[in-house]
């Protein structure tokens, strides 16, 4: 159903719920899960590679953060999922995160 409070349209698939369900994740609805089915018909490695990615994320997050980095920012960083840069950097050496998406409201989808 489509929230007029946000314009998020729960009827159809979204790229970025597709992800956070192929990682796991709970942020996601009835078509994305469809989606993701036929996509892992096709390839079903896309979980392992979805992983890994967010392996070299959080490896590169840290080496940058423990290098005195202090500005990241992310775009497209889409839903919270496990493991965001926000998370991984924390704030206890002063870093600052800057996210940009595109998605209406990405915190309104049901929360664990």
């Amino acid at each position: 159903m489509k929230d007029s409070s946000n314009d998020m349209d729960t009827t159809q698939p979204n790229a970025g719920r597709i992800y956070d369900f192929l990682l796991g994740g709970n942020h996601n609805f009835e078509p994305d899960r469809q989606a993701a089915q036929m996509l892992l018909q096709v390839a079903p490695f896309m979980p392992q590679v979805l992983k890994q990615i967010r392996t070299f994320l959080g490896v590169a997050t840290k080496r940058l953060s423990m290098d005195g980095f202090k500005y990241f920012i992310d775009f497209a960083s889409g839903l919270p999922t496990n493991d965001n840069i926000h998370h991984i950097i924390g704030q206890s050496r002063g870093q600052n995160y800057f996210c940009a998406m595109r998605m209406p409201i990405p915190l309104k989808p049901k929360r664990s």
